[in-house]
């Protein structure tokens, strides 16, 4: 099961067999991240043919010097995607490429192992609570005018509400009239954020206020 089908050469044979199983691999990873991860049909291609346009490198470079160029070249791909990935949309790429690398070694029954288990383990992960963060743990995004000076006027309402408030990242915003301050926020249990936000809002003179999750950290 987990010999290379490529002892004898390579052959039409194999590569037929290999290139299906690449492209069954790929599918497999492609619907396992559309499950467990937001996507778009441009990413899923991607998922889908990587395996066999990898295995395709490593077919035509297996034996000679280039091969670990090669594989280094294929794997540099990563870092020049036209947008930036999140954990989870690397950890599919590299799994689609460790596919295409063992079916282009011929090693067919490993690579359907190998798909399985990463696949389970993403599938596993998705539907268990273990690493979701606390429903404590939030993210403020406030806008304030210049002329207040916010650390004194938003600590206080932080502290009444007994808030861990940890200040993000400052942008300025309308030609510097506005500050919007990000803040990574550790909420009490049973806390009334309906009154907390009305507090802020009176602050802040009823600019923009946003309470949730980082955008920025839903990684895998």
């Amino acid at each position: 099961m987990f010999n290379s089908i490529l002892t004898g050469g390579l052959t039409a044979q194999a590569l037929a067999v290999t290139s299906l199983a690449s492209i069954v691999f790929g599918l497999v990873i492609a619907w396992v991240h559309s499950k467990t991860s937001s996507y778009s049909k441009n990413f899923a291609t991607t998922l889908v043919t990587l395996p066999v346009l990898v295995q395709f490198v490593i077919m035509m470079t297996s034996g000679s010097l280039g091969t670990g160029v090669a594989i280094m070249g294929t794997f540099s791909l990563v870092r020049f995607r036209s947008m930036p990935g999140t954990s989870r949309e690397l950890v599919s790429v590299f799994a689609a490429m460790a596919v295409g690398l063992v079916t282009g070694t011929g090693y067919v029954g490993f690579a359907a192992v190998a798909t399985v288990i990463i696949s389970l383990l993403l599938l596993g992960l998705h539907v268990t609570n273990l690493f979701d963060p606390s429903e404590t743990t939030q993210y403020l995004t406030i806008s304030m005018p210049e002329d207040v000076e916010h650390e004194q006027v938003l600590r206080p309402v932080f502290e009444e509400y007994s808030v861990k408030a940890t200040l993000d990242n400052i942008r300025l915003k309308n030609m510097g009239s506005i500050f919007e301050l990000s803040y990574d926020l550790e909420l009490p249990k049973n806390m009334d954020r309906k009154a907390f936000i009305n507090d802020l809002r009176i602050r802040n003179r009823n600019l923009s206020i946003i309470l949730g999750k980082n955008p920025l950290k839903g990684g895998l």
